[in-house]
């Protein structure tokens, strides 16, 4: 019995993870923004729980389940490729047909890909699972693909008025089974569906040549560290650290796909009477060439923020200009967006930061 919802609950897992029309340019949003400011990496979590009924009319039975859960993982995150990702458990309960009582079992569970995004929403396929279900005698496989709405939000949701394919099973079965079910997504939570901003074939460079005769490779170091107080004026307090250092990897050195990596340390400290933790390092992402510079944005990271009793968490992405060099640096003037916290908490909250990069150097933003 619990089985029969597969199809469905892996649908979620396609709900939570963002869809994009063009894979190159779709990404796991946590804000209704356009381009995306701040995405769900590699390795995301993805709940989800039927809020209704899913109705399968099979032809020679009509199953309905009423409690249905799955959790699964994001393994693509985009925006270079297809957001996609796995089933890991799924669950069904109390259903019921008018035949009969129905057995199902699941014989594959598949995959999911997305696509055609839209406002925040989108739509995605499940793929490659086959269910079994049998009432009475009769026994049916169904399976992919079927084709779900994607409606993002703070509670993204699920929705699928479309139909199954039948792999196998007697003259009885529904050649195309129509499926009812929706879902709500508990986790990640917000979560949009939006495209990445367009990027152009950028290389980390050793010289300040276009383009670059000598390049960084994947695996290269990143670090730097402050070279003034970092400043972020939260509306309820003017916070300042006077120390701030993040060290890195590119794990994506370019020319295909933006360069981009992952932050394994991001660290404040000298705050005077406030408190500044990590709770996402998250990642950075380098782009927009011209002469030798370029952006660099910090992307995913989650800081909570706290000063006489009031506390704010502040992440997203902050933008920063990347000027090249012997010594290339880094520099902020923009806004951090308020993720949780007190209604004193500014939102967005400005930010001046700057930063000496130590490795690699020299560095240098050059087209491919």
């Amino acid at each position: 019995m619990k089985r029969i919802l597969l199809l469905s609950l892996l649908a979620a897992v396609a709900l939570a993870v963002v869809a994009v029309g063009s894979a190159s340019a779709t990404v796991l949003c946590k804000f209704g923004a356009e381009p995306c400011a701040s995405t769900y990496p590699n390795g995301t979590a993805i709940e989800a729980a039927l809020t209704g009924s899913w109705l399968l009319k099979a032809g020679f039975a009509e199953i309905t389940c009423t409690g249905s859960s799955i959790k699964g993982a994001v393994t693509n995150a985009g925006p270079t490729d297809p957001v996609s990702g796995f089933v890991s458990s799924f669950g069904l309960s109390s259903c019921s047909s008018p035949q009969g009582t129905p057995t199902v079992y699941v014989l594959k569970n598949g995959n999911f890909s997305i696509g055609a995004p839209s406002s925040g929403n989108g739509t995605f396929k499940l793929e490659g699972f086959e269910v079994t279900g049998s009432v009475g005698g009769t026994s049916c496989v169904y399976g992919g693909p079927v084709t779900f709405s994607l409606t993002g939000g703070a509670a993204a949701s699920l929705k699928s008025t479309g139909s199954l394919p039948k792999l196998s099973g007697g003259a009885s079965c529904a050649g195309s089974a129509p499926l009812t079910a929706e879902y709500k997504v508990s986790a990640p939570a917000p979560l949009y569906v939006e495209a990445r901003e367009g990027s152009e074939p950028v290389v980390l460079c050793k010289t300040a040549s276009s383009p670059c005769s000598e390049t960084y490779s994947k695996g290269t170091v990143l670090e730097a560290t402050s070279t003034s107080s970092w400043l972020l004026r939260a509306g309820f307090a003017s916070i300042t650290c006077a120390e701030n250092s993040m060290k890195g990897e590119v794990t994506n050195p370019g020319p295909t796909g933006p360069v981009s990596g992952t932050i394994s340390s991001l660290g404040f400290s000298n705050c005077g009477s406030s408190t500044v933790d990590v709770l996402n390092a998250g990642s950075f992402s380098i782009g927009a060439p011209s002469a030798g510079n370029g952006t660099f944005k910090l992307e995913g990271y989650e800081v909570p923020v706290s000063t006489l009793g009031t506390s704010c968490v502040y992440g997203g992405t902050a933008s920063f200009s990347l000027t090249g060099g012997a010594t290339a640096s880094l520099k902020s003037t923009g806004s951090l967006s308020k993720t949780s916290g007190s209604f004193l908490c500014a939102n967005p909250a400005s930010l001046e930061a700057a930063y000496k990069v130590s490795a690699p150097a020299p560095l240098f933003v050059e087209k491919s």
